[in-house]
C-alpha cells in the first residue's frame, strides 16, 4: 500500500515536472517570436543593424513608404518657377496620354446669373466652400477647425476639396493667393503646405498679381492652375498648370499660358480637362497629358468656361453664357 502510494505520487512529480518543462520551453519559444517581432517592426521604422534578408525582402515595402508624401506629413515645399511658357523635367513615364473621346449631347444657352441652379438642376454638388468675406459678410462654410488667417498674416481667399483633402488658398486678397495648405478632410490635420511665391505675378514687370484658383492630388502629384482675370493681350504668360511631386518638391512640368483660367480642372485618367477663354478670345476646352503637361486636344465653345465637372460618364461644362454636356466614351 505504502509503496503504491509513493510510486503514485512519484509519477505525479514527473508529470508536473514535465508540464513545466514544456511550459518553459514554449515560453523561452515565445520570448524569441516576441524578440523577432520586435526586430521585425524596428526595421520598417528603419533602425540600423538589419539583416540582410530582413533588408532583401522589406526593401521594396520601405521605399514605397518613403516615397508616400503623406507618411511625411506635413510636408513644407517652396515651389521654383521656371520660367515662362511650357517646362517639362523629362521625368515622364509610360506612353503619351490619349485624347478621351467626349461626345457632346447638350448645349444649352444659360441665364449667365443662374450658376447655383445650375449645380441643382444637375445633381451637382459644389467641390468649394464659400469663403468668410469680411467686407461682403459673407459668413462661408469652411469648418471652424481650418485656419482663416495662416502664419505669415494671409487670409483665406478660397478653399476646395475632393474624397481626401482640403485644400485652402492663402493670399491678401481674393486675386492674389499664392500660398496653399493641405488638410485631411476627415480629420482636418495639416498634411502640408505649398508656397507658390514666386507664381504670385505673371510676369517680371508685376502688373498682374495672379491667383492659385485650384489645386488637386493624384498618384503623389499635386496639379494647381493659375491666371488672372485679364487679357491675353496684357497678360500673354497667365492662366497655366503646374506639376509639383510632393515626394521631391521638384516642378515635373508647366503647361504653356492660356490654357487655364476655369475655376476648376478635372483629372479623368491621365487626362487634366481645363478650360480659358475671355471677351472677344476664343474660347476652348483644353484636354492636356498629365504626365508632361502638353496639350492632347482642344475643343471649341461659345464662351470661357468657369466650372467643369464630372459625374458619372457626363462631363458637365458651365460656361459663360451657356451649358454643355458631353458624354465621355469608354
Amino acid at each position: 500500500m505504502r509503496r503504491t502510494l509513493l510510486l503514485g505520487i512519484a509519477a505525479a512529480v514527473m508529470i508536473f515536472g514535465m508540464a513545466c518543462g514544456q511550459k518553459a520551453a514554449d515560453t523561452e519559444r515565445n520570448g524569441a517570436a516576441l524578440e523577432s517581432a520586435s526586430g521585425e517592426n524596428e526595421t520598417v521604422l528603419g533602425d540600423e543593424g538589419l539583416t540582410e534578408a530582413w533588408e532583401e525582402s522589406q526593401g521594396e515595402e520601405a521605399a514605397l513608404q518613403k516615397n508616400d508624401w503623406s507618411a511625411q506629413a506635413p510636408i513644407s515645399i517652396v515651389a521654383e518657377n521656371p520660367g515662362h511658357g511650357y517646362y517639362f523635367n523629362g521625368e515622364a513615364s509610360g506612353e503619351p496620354a490619349r485624347a478621351l473621346k467626349l461626345e457632346q449631347v447638350l448645349e444649352k444657352p444659360n441665364a449667365i446669373i443662374d450658376t447655383e441652379e445650375w449645380f441643382a438642376e444637375n445633381g451637382i454638388e459644389k467641390p468649394f466652400y464659400d469663403v468668410f468675406d469680411i467686407n461682403q459678410d459673407t459668413p462661408g462654410n469652411l469648418s471652424e477647425g481650418i485656419p482663416l488667417v495662416e502664419g505669415n498674416g494671409l487670409s483665406v481667399v478660397g478653399a476646395d476639396f475632393d474624397e481626401d483633402w482640403v485644400y485652402v488658398v492663402y493670399g491678401e486678397g481674393y486675386w492674389e493667393g499664392y500660398v496653399l495648405k493641405i488638410f485631411d478632410r476627415e480629420s482636418l490635420a495639416p498634411a502640408g503646405t505649398v508656397d507658390f511665391t514666386a507664381y504670385r505675378y505673371v510676369d517680371d514687370t508685376a502688373s498682374f498679381e495672379q491667383r492659385l484658383w485650384w489645386a488637386r492630388i493624384q498618384d503623389g502629384v499635386l496639379y494647381a492652375s493659375f491666371g488672372h482675370g485679364t487679357y491675353s493681350a496684357n497678360a500673354p504668360f497667365h492662366a497655366y498648370i503646374v506639376a509639383v511631386g510632393l515626394d521631391s518638391g521638384s516642378v515635373l512640368w508647366k503647361s504653356e499660358p492660356l490654357v487655364s483660367n476655369a475655376y476648376n480642372f478635372e483629372i479623368i485618367g491621365d487626362i487634366l480637362i481645363s478650360g480659358y477663354g475671355f471677351t472677344q478670345e476664343d474660347d476652348y476646352l483644353y484636354q492636356l497629358d498629365i504626365g508632361t503637361g502638353k496639350i492632347v486636344e482642344q475643343i471649341p465653345v461659345k464662351s470661357k468656361p468657369d466650372y467643369i465637372i464630372r459625374k458619372g460618364d457626363v462631363l458637365y461644362v458651365r460656361t459663360y453664357d451657356t451649358d454643355y454636356r458631353l458624354h465621355i466614351e469608354d
